[in-house]
């Protein structure tokens, strides 16, 4: 049986597929992780608002020490902190109190999100003295104990640091806190006896940790190669007008160009889209804007709004799966959208190759994935003001609250007759060629023999896509990347990853799995 068509795989196969993809993720977290303080640099100490101090006790110095790193970083520290105890006090409790430099804004920083609070403590053995039970023996370095300071404070609970040199990993449930004004570190000990001499530490990645979460469930789903577009951005009190487009960075007008002999041509190959039943109404959008009507210039994020001129071609779908195509145009008109009509036509489906075709300057015909086809005549004084430099640009906008989040994939666009010729079928997306106006993380180019779509909630910090053609060997799972899957990106809260056919094993049968 052959696994690797381009469109279509065997139900079998599918199957196979979608059942592991559901409850194939094991161990990720889907919440982040909030670091306190992982002294990268000297700031990390001697900031007076991020930095740490001494809140009260034992006289105590901290600095920053750049050579000395819990993780073993080359490019990170730690902090140093000396206290000095005080034997004559006998037994009795003493501390040494150190704090952030400044409390977290009211209403102070939520603690909703994480179960632990951690940090890593090392004591420097040379330069230390050991504290000593009632029977003289040396046990260990005192105690380590992070508080929540809030309206109150709640204590965490002691942890012994051992008679040993290495680094502690010290792990403390919140329990009832609930907000966090300042994290406070409390070295103390307590009915011990501590010779004369100080005792240092280095201290580092003090954090608030998240609970294990329920692994995020992959959701798979047919897929083509090209350009997709997804409405992302979800910013502003209308996020469904939020334009995702690239745009050409080289001059594209059809004005002194085109002839009956040799026509412009600008072709969008729309080879997925949203559900019509569901998504109708979303658009592709054209616009050919000269760069001298440009308010804010190419990158303006409203720049077929914000222009005088405009000539907008507009692809939408309709609920009932049928498309319609209209050209319209504006002058010397900003802070509006386009009025005059120049046609329309109407296809069985919006899937396909959609042309706009140049004559010359003013005859101008729309071509529908069937080959149906409308003429239009743009006034030659209109048609003027288009003439190079302009710019295409090319993409989406979802019309309606809905379709945000929704996507439109470009297996191929081509302009064809112009100074700069473009004809894209974007494995990657050319710097030197496109611009994006919208969230550059929602403009995702896929392998061309894309296949499927694989798609789980994001950060999944950690999280490994694998796969593997047996879901009963246990050894066969591989990291799917460098089989040729895409490295995932994220954007719209999710991780998105695209498999080839090329990257499918050559069986009936393949699983995809997280893995931390």
């Amino acid at each position: 049986m052959n696994n690797k068509p381009n469109t279509q795989l065997p139900s079998r196969w599918l199957s196979a597929i979608c059942a592991l993809a559901v409850a194939g993720s094991t161990g990720v977290s889907l919440a982040q992780d909030f670091v306190i303080s992982n002294f990268d640099t000297e700031d990390g100490v001697t900031n007076s608002i991020s930095g740490w101090k001494l809140n009260g006790g034992r006289p105590t110095t901290l600095v920053w020490s750049p050579t000395v790193d819990s993780d073993n970083s080359p490019s990170s520290g730690s902090m140093y902190v000396t206290v000095n105890w005080n034997p004559t006090n006998g037994n009795n409790y003493q501390e040494s109190q150190l704090s952030r430099g400044h409390e977290y804004d009211w209403p102070y920083l939520s603690l909703a999100s994480y179960a632990n609070f951690e940090f890593d403590i090392k004591v420097d053995v040379a330069n230390s003295v050991l504290a000593t039970n009632l029977d003289g023996i040396p046990v260990s370095y005192v105690e380590a104990e992070p508080i929540i300071q809030q309206w109150d404070w709640t204590p965490l609970g002691s942890t012994s640091i051992p008679n040993s040199s290495g680094w502690l990993h010290i792990v403390r449930p919140l329990g009832g806190a609930t907000t966090m004004a300042n994290p406070i570190l409390s070295l103390h000990w307590g009915w011990l006896q501590i010779p004369a001499g100080d005792i240092s530490y280095w201290i580092d990645n003090i954090k608030l940790v998240t609970p294990p979460q329920p692994p995020p469930a992959i959701v798979i789903k047919p897929s083509t190669g090209g350009l997709q577009v997804l409405a992302s951005q979800t910013s502003g009190s209308n996020p469904e007008y939020n334009r995702q487009m690239i745009y050409t960075k080289n001059a594209s007008s059809w004005v002194g160009y085109a002839s009956p002999s040799a026509p412009v041509e600008y072709a969008i190959t729309i080879t997925d889209y949203p559900g019509a039943a569901t998504y109708s109404n979303f658009l592709t959008q054209v616009f050919f804007i000269p760069n001298s009507s440009m308010q804010y210039g190419q990158g303006d994020g409203a720049v077929d709004w914000n222009t005088t001129n405009n000539l907008v071609l507009v692809v939408s779908d309709n609920s009932d799966g049928t498309a319609n195509a209209s050209l319209a145009y504006k002058t010397n008109t900003p802070n509006s959208n386009p009025t005059a009509t120049l046609g329309t036509l109407g296809a069985a489906s919006v899937l396909g190759k959609w042309s706009v075709v140049f004559s010359n300057n003013t005859d101008v015909t729309i071509v529908a994935p069937n080959g149906a086809s409308t003429n239009m005549v743009i006034p030659s004084d209109v048609a003027s003001i288009f003439a190079d430099p302009l710019t295409t640009y090319i993409g989406i906008l979802p019309n309606k609250v809905p379709n945000v989040g929704q996507k439109a994939t470009y297996s191929n666009i081509k302009i064809s007759g112009t100074g700069a010729p473009v004809d894209d079928s974007f494995t990657t997306l050319d710097s030197l060629t496109w611009g994006i106006i919208g969230d550059a993380t929602g403009i995702i180019p896929t392998p061309a023999d894309t296949a499927w779509q694989l798609n789980w909630k994001a950060p999944a910090i950690g999280a490994t896509l694998q796969q593997s053609s047996s879901i009963e060997d246990t050894n066969s799972w591989s990291d799917s990347v460098p089989l040729g899957a895409t490295v995932p990106v994220t954007t719209y809260g999710q991780k998105f990853s695209y498999i080839p056919a090329s990257a499918l094993p050559a069986t009936n049968q393949c699983y995809f799995r997280l893995v931390k």
